[in-house]
């Protein structure tokens, strides 16, 4: 990225061998001089080279300040899919509703499918030990500690007020003295029907959000903070290749970071 839009800077380089090789550098050539002038953060190697909507999408998601904690969640819902009718003379007969499971890991291979297709992602799935956070309202694929994706063009989370709270907290610096909690009404939505190849899953779940904060006494600036979330009887409804379903679980998340004040 060039000033935020899609480009390139283009520099003959000396092509390293095998029988000559040399360091690496970032920043300046390899002999030494012709240093960069300007800045280098967030620097990054890849054995490929990466598509314009590849790059465009790291851009989006270094340039994106997101909300620690990265709150790592589980989903366990139950799908209750709507089942087709039989007509026997005047008689229609609809059998009881198919009931499906989606968690965590279903929901991250229907994201990479979706990422990728739209060119965002280079496969249609995530490494191995890869896992779907919460960062404030924005959804992320972490693999580690490394920030893969931002996928919040497919889900999004949204609290309503009030905010009912409990517990004990410094007026100055807002911080849990040590652990506040808070009660609110939540919503998770997932939707992909608008991306062409993806999977025409939509659906959503509200219900009663329960967060435990909890912040340990800053010391030199710095605290860690824990979060802790769980809306435990989630219920909504979507569709999935245009059949309708009702959607009922749990949503839970927690994670915590070092942070300063």
């Amino acid at each position: 990225m060039v000033s935020s839009t899609a480009g390139s800077i283009r520099r003959s380089l000396h092509p390293p061998s095998p029988t000559a090789p040399y360091q690496l550098n970032v920043g300046v050539d390899r002999f030494g001089s012709n240093y960069f002038t300007g800045s280098l953060d967030e620097i990054r190697m890849f054995n490929r080279a990466l598509s314009v909507g590849e790059v465009a999408q790291l851009f989006a998601v270094e340039a994106t300040e997101f909300s620690l904690p990265y709150l790592n969640l589980t989903i366990a819902l139950s799908l209750s899919k709507q089942s087709p009718s039989s007509v026997i003379g005047t008689v229609a007969t609809t059998a009881a509703p198919q009931v499906l499971s989606l968690a965590t890991k279903d929901l991250l291979n229907e994201l990479a499918v979706d990422e990728s297709v739209q060119g965002s992602w280079p496969s249609n799935s995530f490494p191995a030990q890869s896992t779907l956070a919460l960062a404030g309202h924005s959804f992320v694929v972490l693999n580690g500690t490394n920030l893969l994706l931002n996928v919040s063009d497919l889900m999004t989370f949204n609290t309503a007020q009030p905010n009912v709270f409990s517990g004990k907290q410094d007026t100055t610096t807002g911080l849990g003295l040590a652990t506040v909690k808070n009660l609110q009404i939540a919503g998770l939505t997932f939707d992909d029907t608008f991306v062409a190849g993806g999977n025409d899953l939509k659906f959503y779940v509200n219900g009663v959000l329960n967060l435990t904060v909890t912040d340990t006494t800053p010391t030199n600036g710095t605290y860690t903070e824990t979060k802790q979330l769980k809306i435990s009887n989630a219920a909504g409804d979507g569709s999935t290749q245009n059949i309708n379903f009702i959607s009922t679980g749990s949503v839970s998340a927690k994670g915590k970071s070092l942070l300063n004040l």
